[in-house]
């Protein structure tokens, strides 16, 4: 680059094809419009060689290419334009390989631009389509694009397209631009040539890729760009920035280096012989006089170009002012240094490091904090840890950020901390590299941090994500499923029974099943899953990328699976179960509080259907939610307005016939749908607060109409009410019955309960028999309903004072016709006589139910037979009418009383 300059400073050759594009007339054609639309245009006499090639290369109609994308992206940014595209030519068609904005894939010849470009040397540039005859009635101009610049693509001779830039702004572009838009060409025949697999296997990252090329242009904002012989002589430049006002002539040939700083030129030129040799590119920063007596700081970045026989052919450069950064990273060493010695009291270590030597120096308190000799630089890389190495070394490559947040640092001791660096690159005043910077232990800071972040995310029992973190990572995955058409799934799993482990076992068993739990959940599921427990016994598994709905349920069962084996703990075995419930995106909702939602609806399916076991949400499951709620609503409003009511079906004696008493049942005076049986408001009863209100209404209800019976002279005999499970959950239950006989001046006799069998099986199991033994001192009948179809004993016969059992309507029904019927009906009466119970048959309908059920000995009868239920003020009626009946049946046959 000079008179001492060695021969070969820039000699290797393109592993392209010769592309023939004149530089020197780069950015110097007469761009000026022709008078007539294709006035002075060459006439393409190519196409035959054009088609052929483009036949041989496969090129036209084939999908999108992540090369040529890259290209089009990259011209699009580098001249700010609205569009960008690779066009080709064959025949009268005009078809785009790849293009950016808002240009159709293909287009006809004589609609387009490139037709002229192919025809030229140059760069076109077209600064205002609408005032160039040629083109101001395109279709693409009458769009709106007003501005074009093409570069015609060359291969083996044959001009096959151009790749063009449009604006819908009319513009100039200038000579370093247009200078870059051949690059750019240069970069698509590169990627031509790639696919049709020449040199493909020799292409080394060294040499000028399209890779290169295109980080090399995007971080182009040059004020000197150049192009030099592979003797280093400057044959083509062009001007921009702050240098714009020296004459290009200064910088052809070799006296291009009387205009860097005499300090930089030794250091230069020693880099330009290392990169010839390696036949790489590389950078520097140097000053560069402005041609008004100033120096200012550039980086320089060359290029070369090999060619196949791994000659160099020639080199392309750029000069790009970073004068004012330099000022300004000299201003911050200066702070850097100040900060340095105010740190200096700290538990800090300050050191400098010469890159080209490897040698280090750091102050006395270095081997306080690293525990190694302050001069050995290996001993304290060894011990940083193998993850964060690499982190490291780019920090003070060349040109790295000569800081580090944090690293992993082993001490000699065996502990672990946690280091940080700050540090500046400084140069000395021939120009050597050196970094200044100090290095300090954060091990406090961070183990502060982690405790904080683990708080924050992660469940502090079982190590897992919890509620908070849950939900970012769900929203996170919902984006990315959104915007790559993907699906999302969760798994809520629900540990069946938990409440018993903790009350059995202790809460020390409560946790290490949750933590067994979380072990379990993560052999199943493996590494790829969120798993979270988003609170008490309640978990959630969050599945990313492709799952259909059926694998998510797969994965729900094997998790099903994994929980059935027991779990043990200070020597005993604890249930562990799970209950599942499966929601997918977008299957069953479009965002996260639905998507949570639907899975929750399917965990609740799952528990309803018997528990342990996995469901999944279906529409039905939260119109069925919809219906309960608008239930409760309208029950609310119905006990407000003493809507709900008792009706009463009579029990008979089967052998007297005598009325022994009533059975209270709920009745719903709807004002749209008449009178409403329990059975079609039962999901009422689910909500804890309506149970406990219609109990309440009931039990005064019935009061008062006692009262009004005993007051008229009728005997109505005992009234049973219907207590469902939720109001055995309050422990003041008695009170509120026997607060309501009192207030009506009932006795308390008058009045019986009847319960499920389920009542005995729940968690309140004690409670409930403490609430039974209070009513059986109180003198109130009880009566064990539906008998025969849950899951009572003979041992909670023994253990809750009852006093009557009643057959299920199931077993009455095919009584005459089904002998196993009438087996389990015999064997009921015998086990209640056996436990000295009175044995009451529901459902009775007909006379001959009616007679088989006394002559096996049957206590009493209630159904359609002996009467309907009916309102408070038909039973006294009844009453009459049915003391008239019995009188005349004679041996105790009773009429039935609708």
């Amino acid at each position: 680059m000079n008179n001492g300059c060695h021969p070969d400073f820039c000699s290797r050759k393109s592993t392209v094809a010769q592309y023939h594009v004149e530089f020197a007339r780069v950015g110097m054609n007469d761009t000026s419009r022709p008078d007539g639309p294709d006035a002075n245009l060459p006439i393409d006499t190519e196409e035959a060689t054009r088609l052929e090639a483009l036949r041989a290369l496969s090129l036209l109609g084939t999908p999108p290419s992540a090369g040529f994308d890259r290209i089009v992206e990259t011209a699009r940014d580098l001249f700010g334009a609205a569009a960008a595209y690779v066009s080709l030519i064959e025949g009268e068609r005009e078809w785009r390989k790849a293009l950016v904005g808002d240009v159709a894939r293909e287009a006809r010849r004589c609609d387009g631009f490139c037709r002229h470009t192919i025809r030229s040397d140059a760069v076109l540039v077209v600064e205002d389509a609408l005032d160039d005859p040629r083109f101001a009635s395109l279709p693409i101009v009458r769009e709106g694009y007003r501005f074009y610049a093409g570069a015609p693509l060359v291969v083996d001779g044959a001009r096959l397209g151009a790749l063009a830039v449009l604006d819908r702004a009319p513009r100039g572009l200038g000579a370093t631009d247009r200078t870059l838009l051949v690059e750019l060409a240069k970069a698509v025949v590169d990627e031509i040539e790639r696919g049709r697999g020449r040199d493909a296997s020799t292409l080394q990252p060294s040499r000028f890729t399209p890779e290169r090329r295109f980080q090399a242009l995007a971080a182009v904002n040059a004020c000197v760009v150049w192009r030099a012989a592979a003797s280093g002589e400057i044959t083509e430049a062009a001007l921009s920035g702050p240098f714009a006002a020296r004459a290009t002539a200064d910088l052809l040939g070799l006296a291009w280096l009387d205009l860097v700083h005499p300090a930089d030129r030794r250091r230069l030129f020693r880099r330009g012989l290392g990169a010839r040799r390696r036949g790489a590119s590389f950078e520097e920063t140097l000053r560069l006089s402005d041609g008004e007596g100033r120096w200012r700081w550039t980086q320089l970045r060359v290029v070369p170009l090999v060619r196949e026989d791994g000659t160099l052919a020639e080199w392309i450069g750029k000069c790009m002012d970073v004068h004012e950064r330099m000022l300004a990273e000299d201003a911050g060493r200066r702070e850097a240094e100040r900060l340095r010695l105010a740190l200096a009291a700290g538990r800090m270590s300050t050191w400098e490091y010469d890159p080209e030597t490897r040698a280090i120096v750091r102050d006395a308190a270095s081997e306080a904090i690293l525990g190694v000799p302050r001069d050995d630089l290996e001993a304290a890389l060894e011990r940083i840890h193998p993850e964060d190495r690499p982190f490291l070394d780019a920090a003070y490559a060349p040109g790295g950020p000569c800081c580090i947040d944090a690293v992993r640092y082993r001490h000699p001791d065996g502990r672990w901390m946690w280091l940080s660096t700050r540090a500046q690159e400084m140069r000395d005043a021939d120009g050597r590299r050196r970094v200044v910077g100090v290095t300090f232990d954060i091990t406090e800071r961070k183990e502060a941090e982690e405790r904080a972040w683990r708080a924050a995310n992660r469940d502090s029992l079982t190590g897992l994500e919890n509620r908070a973190a849950f939900q970012r990572s769900l929203a996170r995955a919902l984006s990315c499923a959104r915007a790559t058409a993907g699906r999302v799934s969760i798994l809520l799993v629900d540990v069946d029974d938990f409440k018993d482990v903790n009350d059995a076992a202790g809460h020390d068993a409560g946790d290490a099943l949750l933590r067994e739990v979380a072990a379990r959940l993560a052999r199943v599921t493996g590494s790829g899953p969120h798993l979270a427990r988003l609170g008490g016994d309640e978990f959630a598994v969050l599945i990313e990328g492709h799952a259909e709905v059926g694998e998510s349920l797969g994965l729900a069962q094997a998790i099903e699976a994994g929980f059935r084996a027991p779990f043990m703990h200070g020597g005993r075995s604890l249930a562990c179960r799970a209950s599942i419930g499966v929601a997918c995106f977008p299957d069953h909702a479009d965002d996260a509080q639905e998507l949570m939602m639907s899975a929750d609806l399917a965990l609740f399916s799952a528990k309803e259907q018997g528990r342990g076991r996995a469901a999944v949400y279906r529409p039905a499951l939260r119109a069925a939610v919809e219906a309960r709620v608008a239930l409760v609503g309208e029950i609310r409003a119905a006990l407000g307005g003493d809507a709900i009511e008792p009706h009463y079906q009579p029990k008979i004696d089967l052998a007297t016939g005598a009325v022994t008493g009533f059975e209270a049942l709920a009745r719903w005076r709807h004002p749209v749908r008449g009178l409403i049986t329990p059975g079609a408001f039962a999901d009422a009863f689910e909500n804890a607060e309506i149970a406990l209100a219609i109990g309440e209404r009931m039990a005064r209800a019935v009061s008062a109409d006692l009262a009004a019976w005993l007051g008229q002279g009728f005997d109505p005999g005992t009234v049973a009410i219907n207590l469902s499970a939720a109001e055995f959950g309050r422990a003041d239950l008695p009170d509120v019955l026997f607060a309501a006989l009192d207030e009506a001046g009932v006795p308390r006799w008058r009045l019986g309960v009847e319960v499920t069998e389920t009542v005995f099986l729940g968690k309140r199991a004690e409670a409930v028999a403490a609430t039974l033994a209070r009513f059986a001192r109180a003198g109130m009948r009880i009566a064990l309903d539906d008998f025969g179809t849950g899951y009572a004993s003979l041992t909670h016969l023994k253990q809750f004072p009852v006093d009557d059992i009643k057959i299920d309507r199931s077993f009455v029904r095919d009584l005459e016709r089904d002998p196993g019927d009438a087996a389990i009906v015999a064997a009921v009466i015998g086990l209640g006589r056996a436990f000295g119970l009175r044995v009451v048959a529901e459902g009775v309908e007909t006379g001959g139910q009616e007679e088989r059920l006394r002559g096996m000995g049957c206590d009493e009868g209630q159904g359609f037979r002996f009467g309907k239920p009916m309102p408070a003020s038909r039973v006294p009626m009844f009453l009459r009418e049915h003391g008239a009946a019995s009188a005349s049946a004679g041996a105790g046959r009773v009429l039935a009383v609708g």
